[in-house]
């Protein structure tokens, strides 16, 4: 995923319906997110970029289990006399 909070249903106001003086909200984890530098990108909230990482390593660590139980039952199919 980006960096940037760019079309995010959490996100409010966006960089587009912003007036004079808002600031910009992540609702989800309820903080201020700012441009950091990258207006008019705005940085996601370090909370959803951990987030990011859990998700990718859970989806990682699920893959790999299914690659390994792949593997396991091929190895017993060949393995295995018929008779």
């Amino acid at each position: 995923m980006s960096e940037f909070c760019g079309g995010c249903e959490f996100l409010n106001p966006t960089e587009y319906n912003q007036l004079k003086g808002d600031i910009h909200w992540c609702s989800k984890f309820n903080t201020q997110v700012l441009h950091d530098g990258y207006h008019p990108n705005i940085k996601r909230a370090s909370e959803c970029l951990k987030l990011d990482n859990t998700i990718s390593f859970e989806k990682a660590k699920k893959e790999a289990e299914e690659k390994k139980n792949k593997q396991l039952i091929k190895w017993i199919i060949e393995n295995t006399k018929s008779y």
